[in-house]
């Protein structure tokens, strides 16, 4: 058996802590999104300043190192064009010293984007994961006031079979008294039987009945047997079960006995 009020408690409990890791799981994850989504935009305007990528993001000092040192450098490149020709030697080394920085701005903002895609991917599956968890926790605490009523029922059921079991045990208890208490021995008196009358002794209906009774029947078992017998027995009889017409009868002779 399940303390139902105590689960319930366990699972609003769960339930508020989810909600609470779900909304700082969510936070992270716009903040991962709004970081990879400014390396993007960096990693496709390299010479712009971006000012989401300005704006604090954890773990970009080196980056915004390397933006400063790039712009010092444009300016620094700028200006000598003022003073140099382009194949100076002042103007070739600044360019280089520019290019190469710019490279190690593309290398810094890919392993940033690699590195905030990985986290995206890692709390966007952890959030998944905790709405998985509430779906359950809230599927819980619906099938909560089915099983208290099923719980209700079975505790009112579970009383009435108590009760019962009481009664039948007072009435075990009442009947071993009774038994121990009383004669072994039952008298059981019946009334007498009352005399028998005769009903009937003489039928004179049947009596006269029964002699036209059994012609009747011995007529009617004639009639049957009679009914019985096929046997063909005169030319007109042979003509009606034949159907054809007799050509001719042999008339029946018997032997005279001598006397002498």
């Amino acid at each position: 058996m399940v303390d139902i009020p105590q689960q319930k408690m366990t699972e609003l409990g769960l339930l508020q802590s989810l909600s609470q890791s779900r909304s700082t799981a969510a936070a992270e994850l716009a903040q991962a999104e709004a970081e990879q989504r400014s390396m993007r935009e960096l990693q496709r305007r390299p010479d712009v300043d971006n000012p989401t990528a300005a704006a604090g993001v954890v773990g970009q000092d080196p980056l915004m190192e390397i933006k400063r040192r790039m712009v010092e450098q444009q300016a620094r490149l700028a200006d000598l064009r003022e003073h140099y020709r382009d194949d100076a030697t002042e103007v070739v080394n600044a360019e280089s010293t520019l290019t190469t920085l710019q490279g190690m701005l593309r290398r810094e903002v890919e392993a940033r984007l690699q590195v905030s895609q990985t986290r995206v991917t890692a709390l966007s599956e952890g959030l998944r994961s905790i709405d998985r968890d509430i779906a359950g926790v809230r599927s819980d605490l619906g099938s909560m006031p089915a099983k208290e009523a099923w719980l209700s029922e079975l505790e009112v059921r579970i009383n009435a079979l108590k009760q019962r079991y009481e009664d039948l045990t007072q009435k075990s208890s009442a009947a071993k008294i009774t038994e121990f208490t009383s004669l072994p021995i039952k008298i059981i008196l019946l009334s007498p039987a009352a005399p028998a009358l005769p009903k009937n002794s003489r039928d004179y209906v049947r009596i006269a009945l029964a002699p036209a009774f059994s012609v009747v029947v011995g007529i009617a078992v004639a009639f049957f047997v009679d009914g019985l017998d096929i046997t063909v027995r005169t030319a007109g009889h042979a003509e009606e079960v034949s159907d054809l017409p007799v050509l001719a009868t042999v008339n029946e002779h018997r032997r005279k006995r001598r006397t002498g």
